[in-house]
């Protein structure tokens, strides 16, 4: 019925649930059966909806309709820019998004807009400088900091990645994946001091989250342990006593923590839920 499709389009947008079959098919049926803010809301839906699938000329029927209704909006200025972005005017969209940034400096969803074109059109330099500028503005914007460490994992430049997992762990501490992430590049750094860090993060992802359902912390945490405790060329380092230990050597803690890793993953190759781990471990 009417009231069902119009349901189910306002469950669609509120869940930000991605149906856009759903969305171009069955929200022409009902478009005019909608209160005024409702049409509205649901025309952007079959918009979006739209260039998901590639239904340009469907997209812009409806652009129309919003740039007629709204001509000053900087919300259906953004979408005039995805409009052009999907019909692969590139340039044209930058000068949009730039348009509406001379009177809306602080608007982060046209900077993010932006960086997604400068990603298409392979100007990472470009997309860097501008998620730089946006975490200038908004430092607590978890997205940028993980979409800067993407950028920096692609070029290479690990140190770079790993300062943005870091700031993304200070937002969100008890994140293991994060942790893992962050451990993962201290570990691709291949240095003796990066290890050890390495070898920490593994550590605490192992503590928010367990190892029957972290393996990834759990064989890093082996990988990072057995490499530190073979790298004899650090042995001064190794052997030092740590702060506040009472005596215990960095040594010693490196040696517990890979016979629990692999008393840990025997325990789990063993258990009957993850014969799995024993095909991995045989593999």
């Amino acid at each position: 019925s009417t009231i069902h499709l119009i349901e189910l389009l306002h469950d669609l947008r509120k869940t930000k649930l991605s149906r856009p079959d759903i969305v171009v098919n069955y929200g022409p049926k009902v478009i005019n059966k909608l209160s005024e803010n409702e049409l509205w809301n649901l025309i952007e839906q079959i918009l979006l909806s739209s260039l998901d699938l590639g239904l340009i000329d469907t997209a812009k029927l409806y652009l129309d309709k919003l740039v007629s209704k709204f001509p000053q909006s900087v919300r259906v200025g953004r979408l005039s820019g995805m409009y052009n972005e999907a019909k692969g005017e590139y340039e044209r969209a930058l000068f949009i998004y730039n348009e509406y940034l001379k009177e809306n400096p602080a608007s982060i969803l046209l900077m993010k807009r932006k960086v997604a074109v400068h990603k298409t059109l392979g100007k990472l330099d470009d997309a860097v400088e501008e998620l730089n500028i946006i975490l200038k503005h908004f430092p607590f914007d978890l997205p940028s900091w993980i979409e800067l460490a993407s950028i920096y994992l692609t070029v290479g430049e690990l140190q770079s990645a790993a300062h943005c997992y870091e700031e993304a762990i200070l937002l969100e501490p008890q994140n293991h994946y994060y942790h893992n992430k962050l451990a993962e590049i201290y570990y691709s750094i291949d240095e003796f001091d990066y290890f050890v860090l390495a070898r920490k993060h593994y550590t605490i992802s192992l503590n928010i989250t367990s190892a029957k359902v972290n393996l990834r912390a759990l064989y890093g945490l082996i990988a990072t342990s057995t490499i530190i405790e073979h790298d004899q060329s650090k042995e001064s380092l190794f052997k030092k006593e740590l702060k506040g230990s009472s005596g215990v050597s960095d040594g010693s803690v490196n040696k517990e923590l890979l016979q629990w890793a692999k008393e840990t993953l025997v325990e789990l190759s063993e258990s009957s839920s993850s014969n799995h781990i024993l095909k991995l471990i045989s593999a």
